[in-house]
């Protein structure tokens, strides 16, 4: 078998997408080191046969593996193909559905409560910075777009810096982005700022200081006007609702994946074994015994929740933190 030579430039998280570790890691082999069989990937990750398999069978439904009829090989797709077939595969299972139940109460209100049409989107613009200029405690939105646009960003970019600045507590809740990135490496939000994820947030939402409500005129078109409420009962009401799917709704930082922090110690030591060393050597070299190399390794494979080292090299290159650590010794079949 070859070197490691990634084809179609790095391999990012398929878990970022919804597929299996498992999965993930034999795309990442089979990108690497080119088609293979899967007992020889079985072999070369170190992973159970019936694992391999089941992972194979997850990534050939995602469309990023196709077995060969006559040398029974499982060939990968290109990087950038994978991940446009994954992506679309994702937004494909995104559906919108009907508000639940629990939203009617609130709406049924709005026939006898005190309401202010905003025709235009305008309109609906202006509003808001009026409203939230005068925000002073808490500020609650339900957004129902996975991405926005340029122009909803310069938007409202501005005015929840505002609100932070004053001290306003700003919680969010928002459907996961259509493509999974939300699990990619990121920074904490500001202090100040909470969001969380919902698959099928109700209707899109804005409350400020639990006094007054925003929701689309026609929920059909939520870019255009907007109904202004501010009858007390139907304003609680909202805040009902919007605490009831915030308690269900996920905290999206608890899936980041977490950026590697490898101890200066652990950098060298993955750096060395690269080049081919022994533990015998890397520890000559460090100045450690054999034994604290070995630990070490060990302690990194139970950090990333991996088996063998070659495992290992996989995931630490995934994530960007060192090269591939040895090269497998198996034969292509």
């Amino acid at each position: 078998m070859s070197d490691f030579r990634p084809s179609g430039g790095p391999v990012p998280l398929l878990t970022r997408w919804g597929l299996s570790a498992d999965a993930d890691l034999v795309f990442r082999f089979l990108t690497g080191f080119g088609a293979q069989t899967a007992t020889v990937a079985a072999a070369e990750l170190g992973m159970p046969a019936g694992r391999v398999a089941a992972a194979l069978d997850e990534l050939e439904a995602a469309g990023v593996v196709r077995r060969e009829p006559r040398s029974a090989d499982w060939q990968p797709v290109g990087v950038t193909e994978a991940v446009e077939l994954i992506r679309e595969r994702r937004r494909a299972t995104v559906v919108r559905r009907r508000p639940p139940p629990m939203l009617l109460p609130a709406l049924a209100g709005l026939v006898d409560g005190a309401t202010r049409l905003l025709r235009t989107a305008v309109e609906t613009r202006a509003r808001i910075a009026q409203l939230a200029a005068a925000e002073r405690h808490e500020h609650l939105a339900i957004h129902r777009d996975p991405l926005f646009s340029a122009e909803q960003l310069a938007v409202a970019e501005p005015l929840d810096a505002a609100l932070l600045a004053r001290g306003v507590r700003i919680r969010a809740l928002l459907p996961p982005p259509a493509d999974g990135d939300a699990l990619a490496p990121s920074r904490p939000p500001p202090v100040g700022l909470q969001y969380r994820e919902l698959t099928y947030p109700p209707i899109k939402l804005m409350v400020f200081d639990r006094r007054v409500a925003l929701l689309p005129a026609d929920p059909r078109h939520p870019a255009g006007g907007a109904v202004e409420v501010t009858d007390p009962a139907v304003v609680g009401a909202f805040v009902s609702v919007f605490d009831a799917h915030w308690a269900q709704a996920s905290d999206p930082t608890r899936k980041k994946v977490v950026p590697v922090m490898l101890q200066p110690r652990e950098r060298a030591l993955v750096a060395l074994l690269a080049e081919g060393l022994t533990d015998n050597a890397a520890a000559e070299r460090l100045g450690v015994s054999a034994r604290t190399v070995s630990s070490t390794m060990r302690v990194l494979m139970d950090r990333f929740g991996v088996e063998n080292r070659f495992q290992l090299g996989l995931a630490l290159g995934a994530l960007h933190a060192t090269t591939i650590p040895g090269t497998p010794t198996a034969r292509h079949s």
